[in-house]
Protein backbone atom coordinates (compact mmCIF):
# COMPACT_ATOMS: atom_id res chain seq x y z
CA UNK A 1 0.00 0.00 0.00
CA UNK A 2 1.54 2.98 -0.88
CA UNK A 3 1.73 6.16 1.67
CA UNK A 4 -0.44 9.87 1.76
CA UNK A 5 2.62 10.99 -0.15
CA UNK A 6 3.18 9.02 -2.64
CA UNK A 7 -0.12 8.94 -3.58
CA UNK A 8 -0.27 13.19 -3.77
CA UNK A 9 2.65 12.51 -5.52
CA UNK A 10 0.92 10.32 -8.50
CA UNK A 11 -1.94 12.33 -8.55
CA UNK A 12 -0.13 15.59 -9.12
CA UNK A 13 2.20 13.89 -11.98
CA UNK A 14 -1.27 12.59 -13.42
CA UNK A 15 -2.65 16.08 -12.94
CA UNK A 16 0.05 17.41 -15.19
CA UNK A 17 -0.09 14.45 -17.98
CA UNK A 18 -3.89 15.22 -18.20
CA UNK A 19 -3.29 19.06 -18.04
CA UNK A 20 -0.61 18.76 -21.21
CA UNK A 21 -3.12 16.35 -22.97
CA UNK A 22 -5.93 19.23 -22.52
CA UNK A 23 -3.50 21.43 -24.30
CA UNK A 24 -2.85 19.41 -27.11
CA UNK A 25 -6.71 18.69 -27.38
CA UNK A 26 -7.87 22.22 -27.32
CA UNK A 27 -4.42 22.85 -30.04
CA UNK A 28 -6.10 20.08 -32.18
CA UNK A 29 -9.66 21.62 -32.03
CA UNK A 30 -7.86 25.17 -33.27
CA UNK A 31 -6.19 23.27 -35.95
CA UNK A 32 -9.64 21.20 -37.14
CA UNK A 33 -11.59 24.93 -36.81
CA UNK A 34 -8.69 26.74 -39.24
CA UNK A 35 -9.42 23.35 -41.59
CA UNK A 36 -13.13 23.60 -41.38
CA UNK A 37 -13.05 27.52 -41.83
CA UNK A 38 -10.86 27.18 -45.13
CA UNK A 39 -13.29 24.35 -46.62
CA UNK A 40 -16.16 26.85 -45.91
CA UNK A 41 -14.10 29.56 -48.18
CA UNK A 42 -12.86 27.29 -50.19
CA UNK A 43 -17.18 26.00 -50.77
CA UNK A 44 -17.80 30.19 -50.51
CA UNK A 45 -15.15 30.69 -53.49
CA UNK A 46 -16.66 27.45 -55.79
CA UNK A 47 -20.15 28.67 -55.09
CA UNK A 48 -19.49 32.38 -55.88
CA UNK A 49 -17.58 30.85 -59.41
CA UNK A 50 -20.83 28.69 -59.98
CA UNK A 51 -22.97 32.07 -59.92
CA UNK A 52 -20.54 34.12 -62.28
CA UNK A 53 -20.51 30.85 -64.43
CA UNK A 54 -24.36 31.46 -64.55
CA UNK A 55 -24.35 34.90 -64.86
CA UNK A 56 -22.71 34.57 -68.13
CA UNK A 57 -24.55 32.34 -69.63
CA UNK A 58 -27.69 35.18 -70.90
CA UNK A 59 -25.06 37.42 -72.10
CA UNK A 60 -23.57 34.16 -74.45
CA UNK A 61 -27.02 33.12 -75.53
CA UNK A 62 -27.70 36.94 -76.80
CA UNK A 63 -25.09 37.22 -78.66
CA UNK A 64 -25.39 33.64 -80.49
CA UNK A 65 -28.19 34.74 -83.07
CA UNK A 66 -25.95 38.32 -84.30
CA UNK A 67 -24.67 37.56 -87.91
CA UNK A 68 -23.52 34.23 -89.79
CA UNK A 69 -19.96 34.11 -88.49
CA UNK A 70 -20.19 35.88 -85.17
CA UNK A 71 -23.12 33.00 -84.44
CA UNK A 72 -20.68 30.25 -84.87
CA UNK A 73 -18.06 31.62 -82.96
CA UNK A 74 -20.72 32.06 -80.01
CA UNK A 75 -22.24 28.63 -80.35
CA UNK A 76 -18.80 27.64 -79.83
CA UNK A 77 -18.52 29.83 -76.84
CA UNK A 78 -21.91 28.49 -75.91
CA UNK A 79 -20.86 24.52 -76.33
CA UNK A 80 -17.64 25.77 -73.95
CA UNK A 81 -19.19 27.32 -71.60
CA UNK A 82 -22.10 24.15 -71.00
CA UNK A 83 -19.28 21.82 -70.78
CA UNK A 84 -17.62 23.77 -68.35
CA UNK A 85 -20.17 23.61 -66.19
CA UNK A 86 -20.18 20.00 -64.91
CA UNK A 87 -16.80 20.90 -63.72
CA UNK A 88 -17.76 23.79 -62.02
CA UNK A 89 -20.64 21.54 -60.06
CA UNK A 90 -17.78 19.04 -59.53
CA UNK A 91 -15.96 21.55 -57.53
CA UNK A 92 -18.73 22.52 -55.26
CA UNK A 93 -19.42 19.35 -54.45
CA UNK A 94 -15.95 18.27 -53.54
CA UNK A 95 -15.61 21.51 -51.64
CA UNK A 96 -19.21 20.58 -49.60
CA UNK A 97 -17.59 16.82 -48.72
CA UNK A 98 -14.78 18.73 -47.35
CA UNK A 99 -16.31 20.68 -45.86
CA UNK A 100 -18.75 18.50 -44.20
CA UNK A 101 -15.41 15.71 -43.49
CA UNK A 102 -14.01 19.28 -41.52
CA UNK A 103 -16.95 19.57 -39.24
CA UNK A 104 -16.74 16.21 -38.42
CA UNK A 105 -13.51 16.43 -37.77
CA UNK A 106 -14.31 19.76 -35.46
CA UNK A 107 -17.05 17.42 -33.68
CA UNK A 108 -14.60 14.62 -32.45
CA UNK A 109 -11.91 16.70 -31.63
CA UNK A 110 -14.40 18.51 -29.27
CA UNK A 111 -15.80 14.93 -27.88
CA UNK A 112 -12.33 14.21 -27.24
CA UNK A 113 -11.26 17.63 -25.70
CA UNK A 114 -14.20 17.08 -23.41
CA UNK A 115 -13.37 13.75 -22.51
CA UNK A 116 -9.84 15.03 -21.33
CA UNK A 117 -11.25 17.71 -19.34
CA UNK A 118 -13.07 15.47 -18.00
CA UNK A 119 -10.41 13.56 -16.65
CA UNK A 120 -8.41 16.14 -16.11
CA UNK A 121 -10.72 17.75 -13.49
CA UNK A 122 -11.36 13.93 -12.28
CA UNK A 123 -6.96 14.04 -11.64
CA UNK A 124 -6.99 17.63 -9.35
CA UNK A 125 -10.38 16.25 -7.54
CA UNK A 126 -8.30 13.09 -6.33
CA UNK A 127 -4.85 15.04 -5.98
CA UNK A 128 -7.27 17.85 -3.61
CA UNK A 129 -7.80 14.46 -1.51
CA UNK A 130 -4.93 12.67 -1.87
CA UNK A 131 -3.31 16.27 -0.56
CA UNK A 132 -5.76 16.52 2.48
CA UNK A 133 -5.64 13.28 3.16
CA UNK A 134 -1.68 14.33 3.94
CA UNK A 135 -2.54 17.19 6.08
CA UNK A 136 -4.91 14.80 7.80
CA UNK A 137 -2.24 12.64 8.61
CA UNK A 138 0.11 15.52 9.96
Amino acid sequence: MTSAGDDRRLWTLLTRVRGLRVRRCRQLLARMQQAAHGARAELMRQTAERDRHAARLPEILGLCGHGQQDATLWRNALKAHRSREADVLAAIRTAQRALADALAEVQMARIALQRQMRAHEAAQTRKREATARLCDDE
